[in-house]
């Protein structure tokens, strides 16, 4: 989850689609376009057709291309970029106040820890990346923090995003669904504050974000935009290892959950 979406997936107005990777993948989801069944469930479309027992911590858009990422190839290799990385400092400021973060889809050193200033009690990453260096420590910004980057589901690791109620700051920059949903709808449910964060030409991803904030009710707390298209020219020798074509045009959404 959460990883930005390079490879192309799309929804079709009515048409029912089943997104399934090589047997290869431990996930597989179906995309059901169908606007009349929202009255249902403004989920139904999407509907993970494998447990969690079945996952492994392998992000499936990459399980096809490993060889090349470990000769030195970047898959999301313009999200390193100076431009790309603006996101997590947007991200760090309305967290700023959550004792706990948890990040879900890291990218190589694009983590939110790395731009923290302030204190918390815990700070943990989940990410499938293969180019992701999990790591523990019990200090941030030079006081006590229980400081964990884990290469797993987060579905997976239910014990490390139990947190008190309203305490918590969700970060999911890049929102892509791997695995269960309803744990994600459940963390949004009970944080403080959750940034959701979108590429506007990457249409399942629109239509995740779309999906959950229909199925949770929140308060949008700001609504920002982003069009980073212009710094592209200036980064062809960054983007020279890049594996996947850049989304340079994003949309995040920063929300408070309320009662229904």
């Amino acid at each position: 989850m959460a990883i930005d979406g390079s490879v192309g997936r799309t929804f079709v107005g009515t048409q029912k689609r089943r997104l399934v990777e090589s047997r290869r993948q431990s996930v597989f989801l179906v995309a059901d376009g169908e606007q009349n069944q929202s009255a249902v469930s403004p989920l139904r479309g999407f509907e993970c057709l494998v447990g969690p027992r079945c996952l492994s911590a392998g992000n499936p858009f990459q399980l096809g291309r490993l060889d090349e990422i470990r000769a030195g190839g970047r898959f999301w290799g313009y999200l390193d970029t100076e431009p790309l990385r603006t996101r997590y400092v947007l991200a760090a400021h309305f967290v700023r106040l959550c004792p706990h973060i948890v990040e879900i889809g890291g990218y190589r050193g694009n983590v939110i820890t790395a731009f923290l200033r302030g204190q918390h009690e815990s700070v943990t990453v989940f990410s499938l990346d293969e180019e992701f260096e999990p790591l523990e420590r019990t200090e941030l910004n030079g006081a006590s923090c229980r400081v964990r980057h884990i290469r797993e589901y987060f579905q997976a690791r239910p014990d490390l995003t139990s947190v008190p109620e309203r305490t918590l700051g969700l970060v999911v920059l890049g929102l892509e669904i791997h695995g269960e949903l309803q744990p994600l709808l459940d963390l949004i449910r009970s944080a403080r504050v959750c940034i959701l964060e979108v590429a506007l030409d990457h249409p399942p991803g629109i239509a995740y974000l779309e999906g959950i904030l229909s199925a949770v009710p929140t308060r949008t707390i700001c609504h920002i935009d982003l069009d980073l298209s212009a710094n592209e020219p200036m980064l062809r020798e960054e983007l020279a290892l890049n594996m996947n074509r850049p989304f340079w045009r994003r949309r995040m959404v920063v929300l408070e959950p309320v009662s229904p």
